[in-house]
């Protein structure tokens, strides 16, 4: 009968100290469950904490290497040479006739490896005198008549550059005149 007495005995404290029991157990969930979501959040904090960096590195290369590519881009645009269709060469350069002159030429080792003689393009003297050319006479000591011209002697001898002409092997460049002052207004 004992043994029967304990069943009852336990269901009876079952249902004193079940509420208990029951609230301790919700409890003790409640704070597991807390426990859990804490470590859960500190190991979320961790891993963006690690990823957020690379992402800012990653953005940052990013903005770096777009910004290096539209400055290269940029300088290529401005440095590369424009070419100007053939009407629009000035005046002066169309006499240009290509003339072979002697340069000099390496005799040392650098021999081999340059061509000897090159053509160089020399502008000749026009067969008569420029449009808007300042006619004789000519400024004395200053300029010196040429193909029905005036025209002023330069340092340099030839080859000469491309603003300037060339006769027997000296560099001249055209005098032109000045244009007379406005007499009116009005016109």
């Amino acid at each position: 009968m004992d043994e029967e007495k304990k069943p009852e005995a336990s269901e009876k404290d079952a249902e004193r100290v079940g509420p208990y029991l029951n609230r301790q157990s919700a409890e003790s969930l409640l704070h597991t469950l807390e426990g859990v979501l804490e470590e859960v959040r500190r190991m979320v904090s961790l891993m963006s904490d690690s990823h957020e960096p690379r992402l800012r590195w990653r953005l940052g290369w990013g903005v770096a290497s777009a910004v290096t590519v539209c400055a290269l881009l940029l300088a290529l645009v401005r440095l590369a040479p424009v070419s100007q269709p053939p009407s629009a060469l000035p005046a002066l350069l169309r006499h240009e006739e290509p003339t072979a002159v002697e340069t000099s030429g390496f005799h040392a080792w650098l021999s081999d490896t340059t061509l000897e003689e090159q053509p160089v393009l020399a502008r000749p003297l026009p067969k008569e005198a420029l449009k808007g050319q300042k006619r004789p006479p000519c400024t004395r000591y200053v300029e010196v008549e040429l193909v029905g011209g005036c025209w002023m002697t330069h340092e340099l001898k030839a080859p000469c550059p491309d603003t300037l002409f060339e006769y027997q092997g000296k560099c001249y460049a055209p005098s032109f005149s000045a244009k007379p002052p406005p007499s009116s207004l009005g016109q």
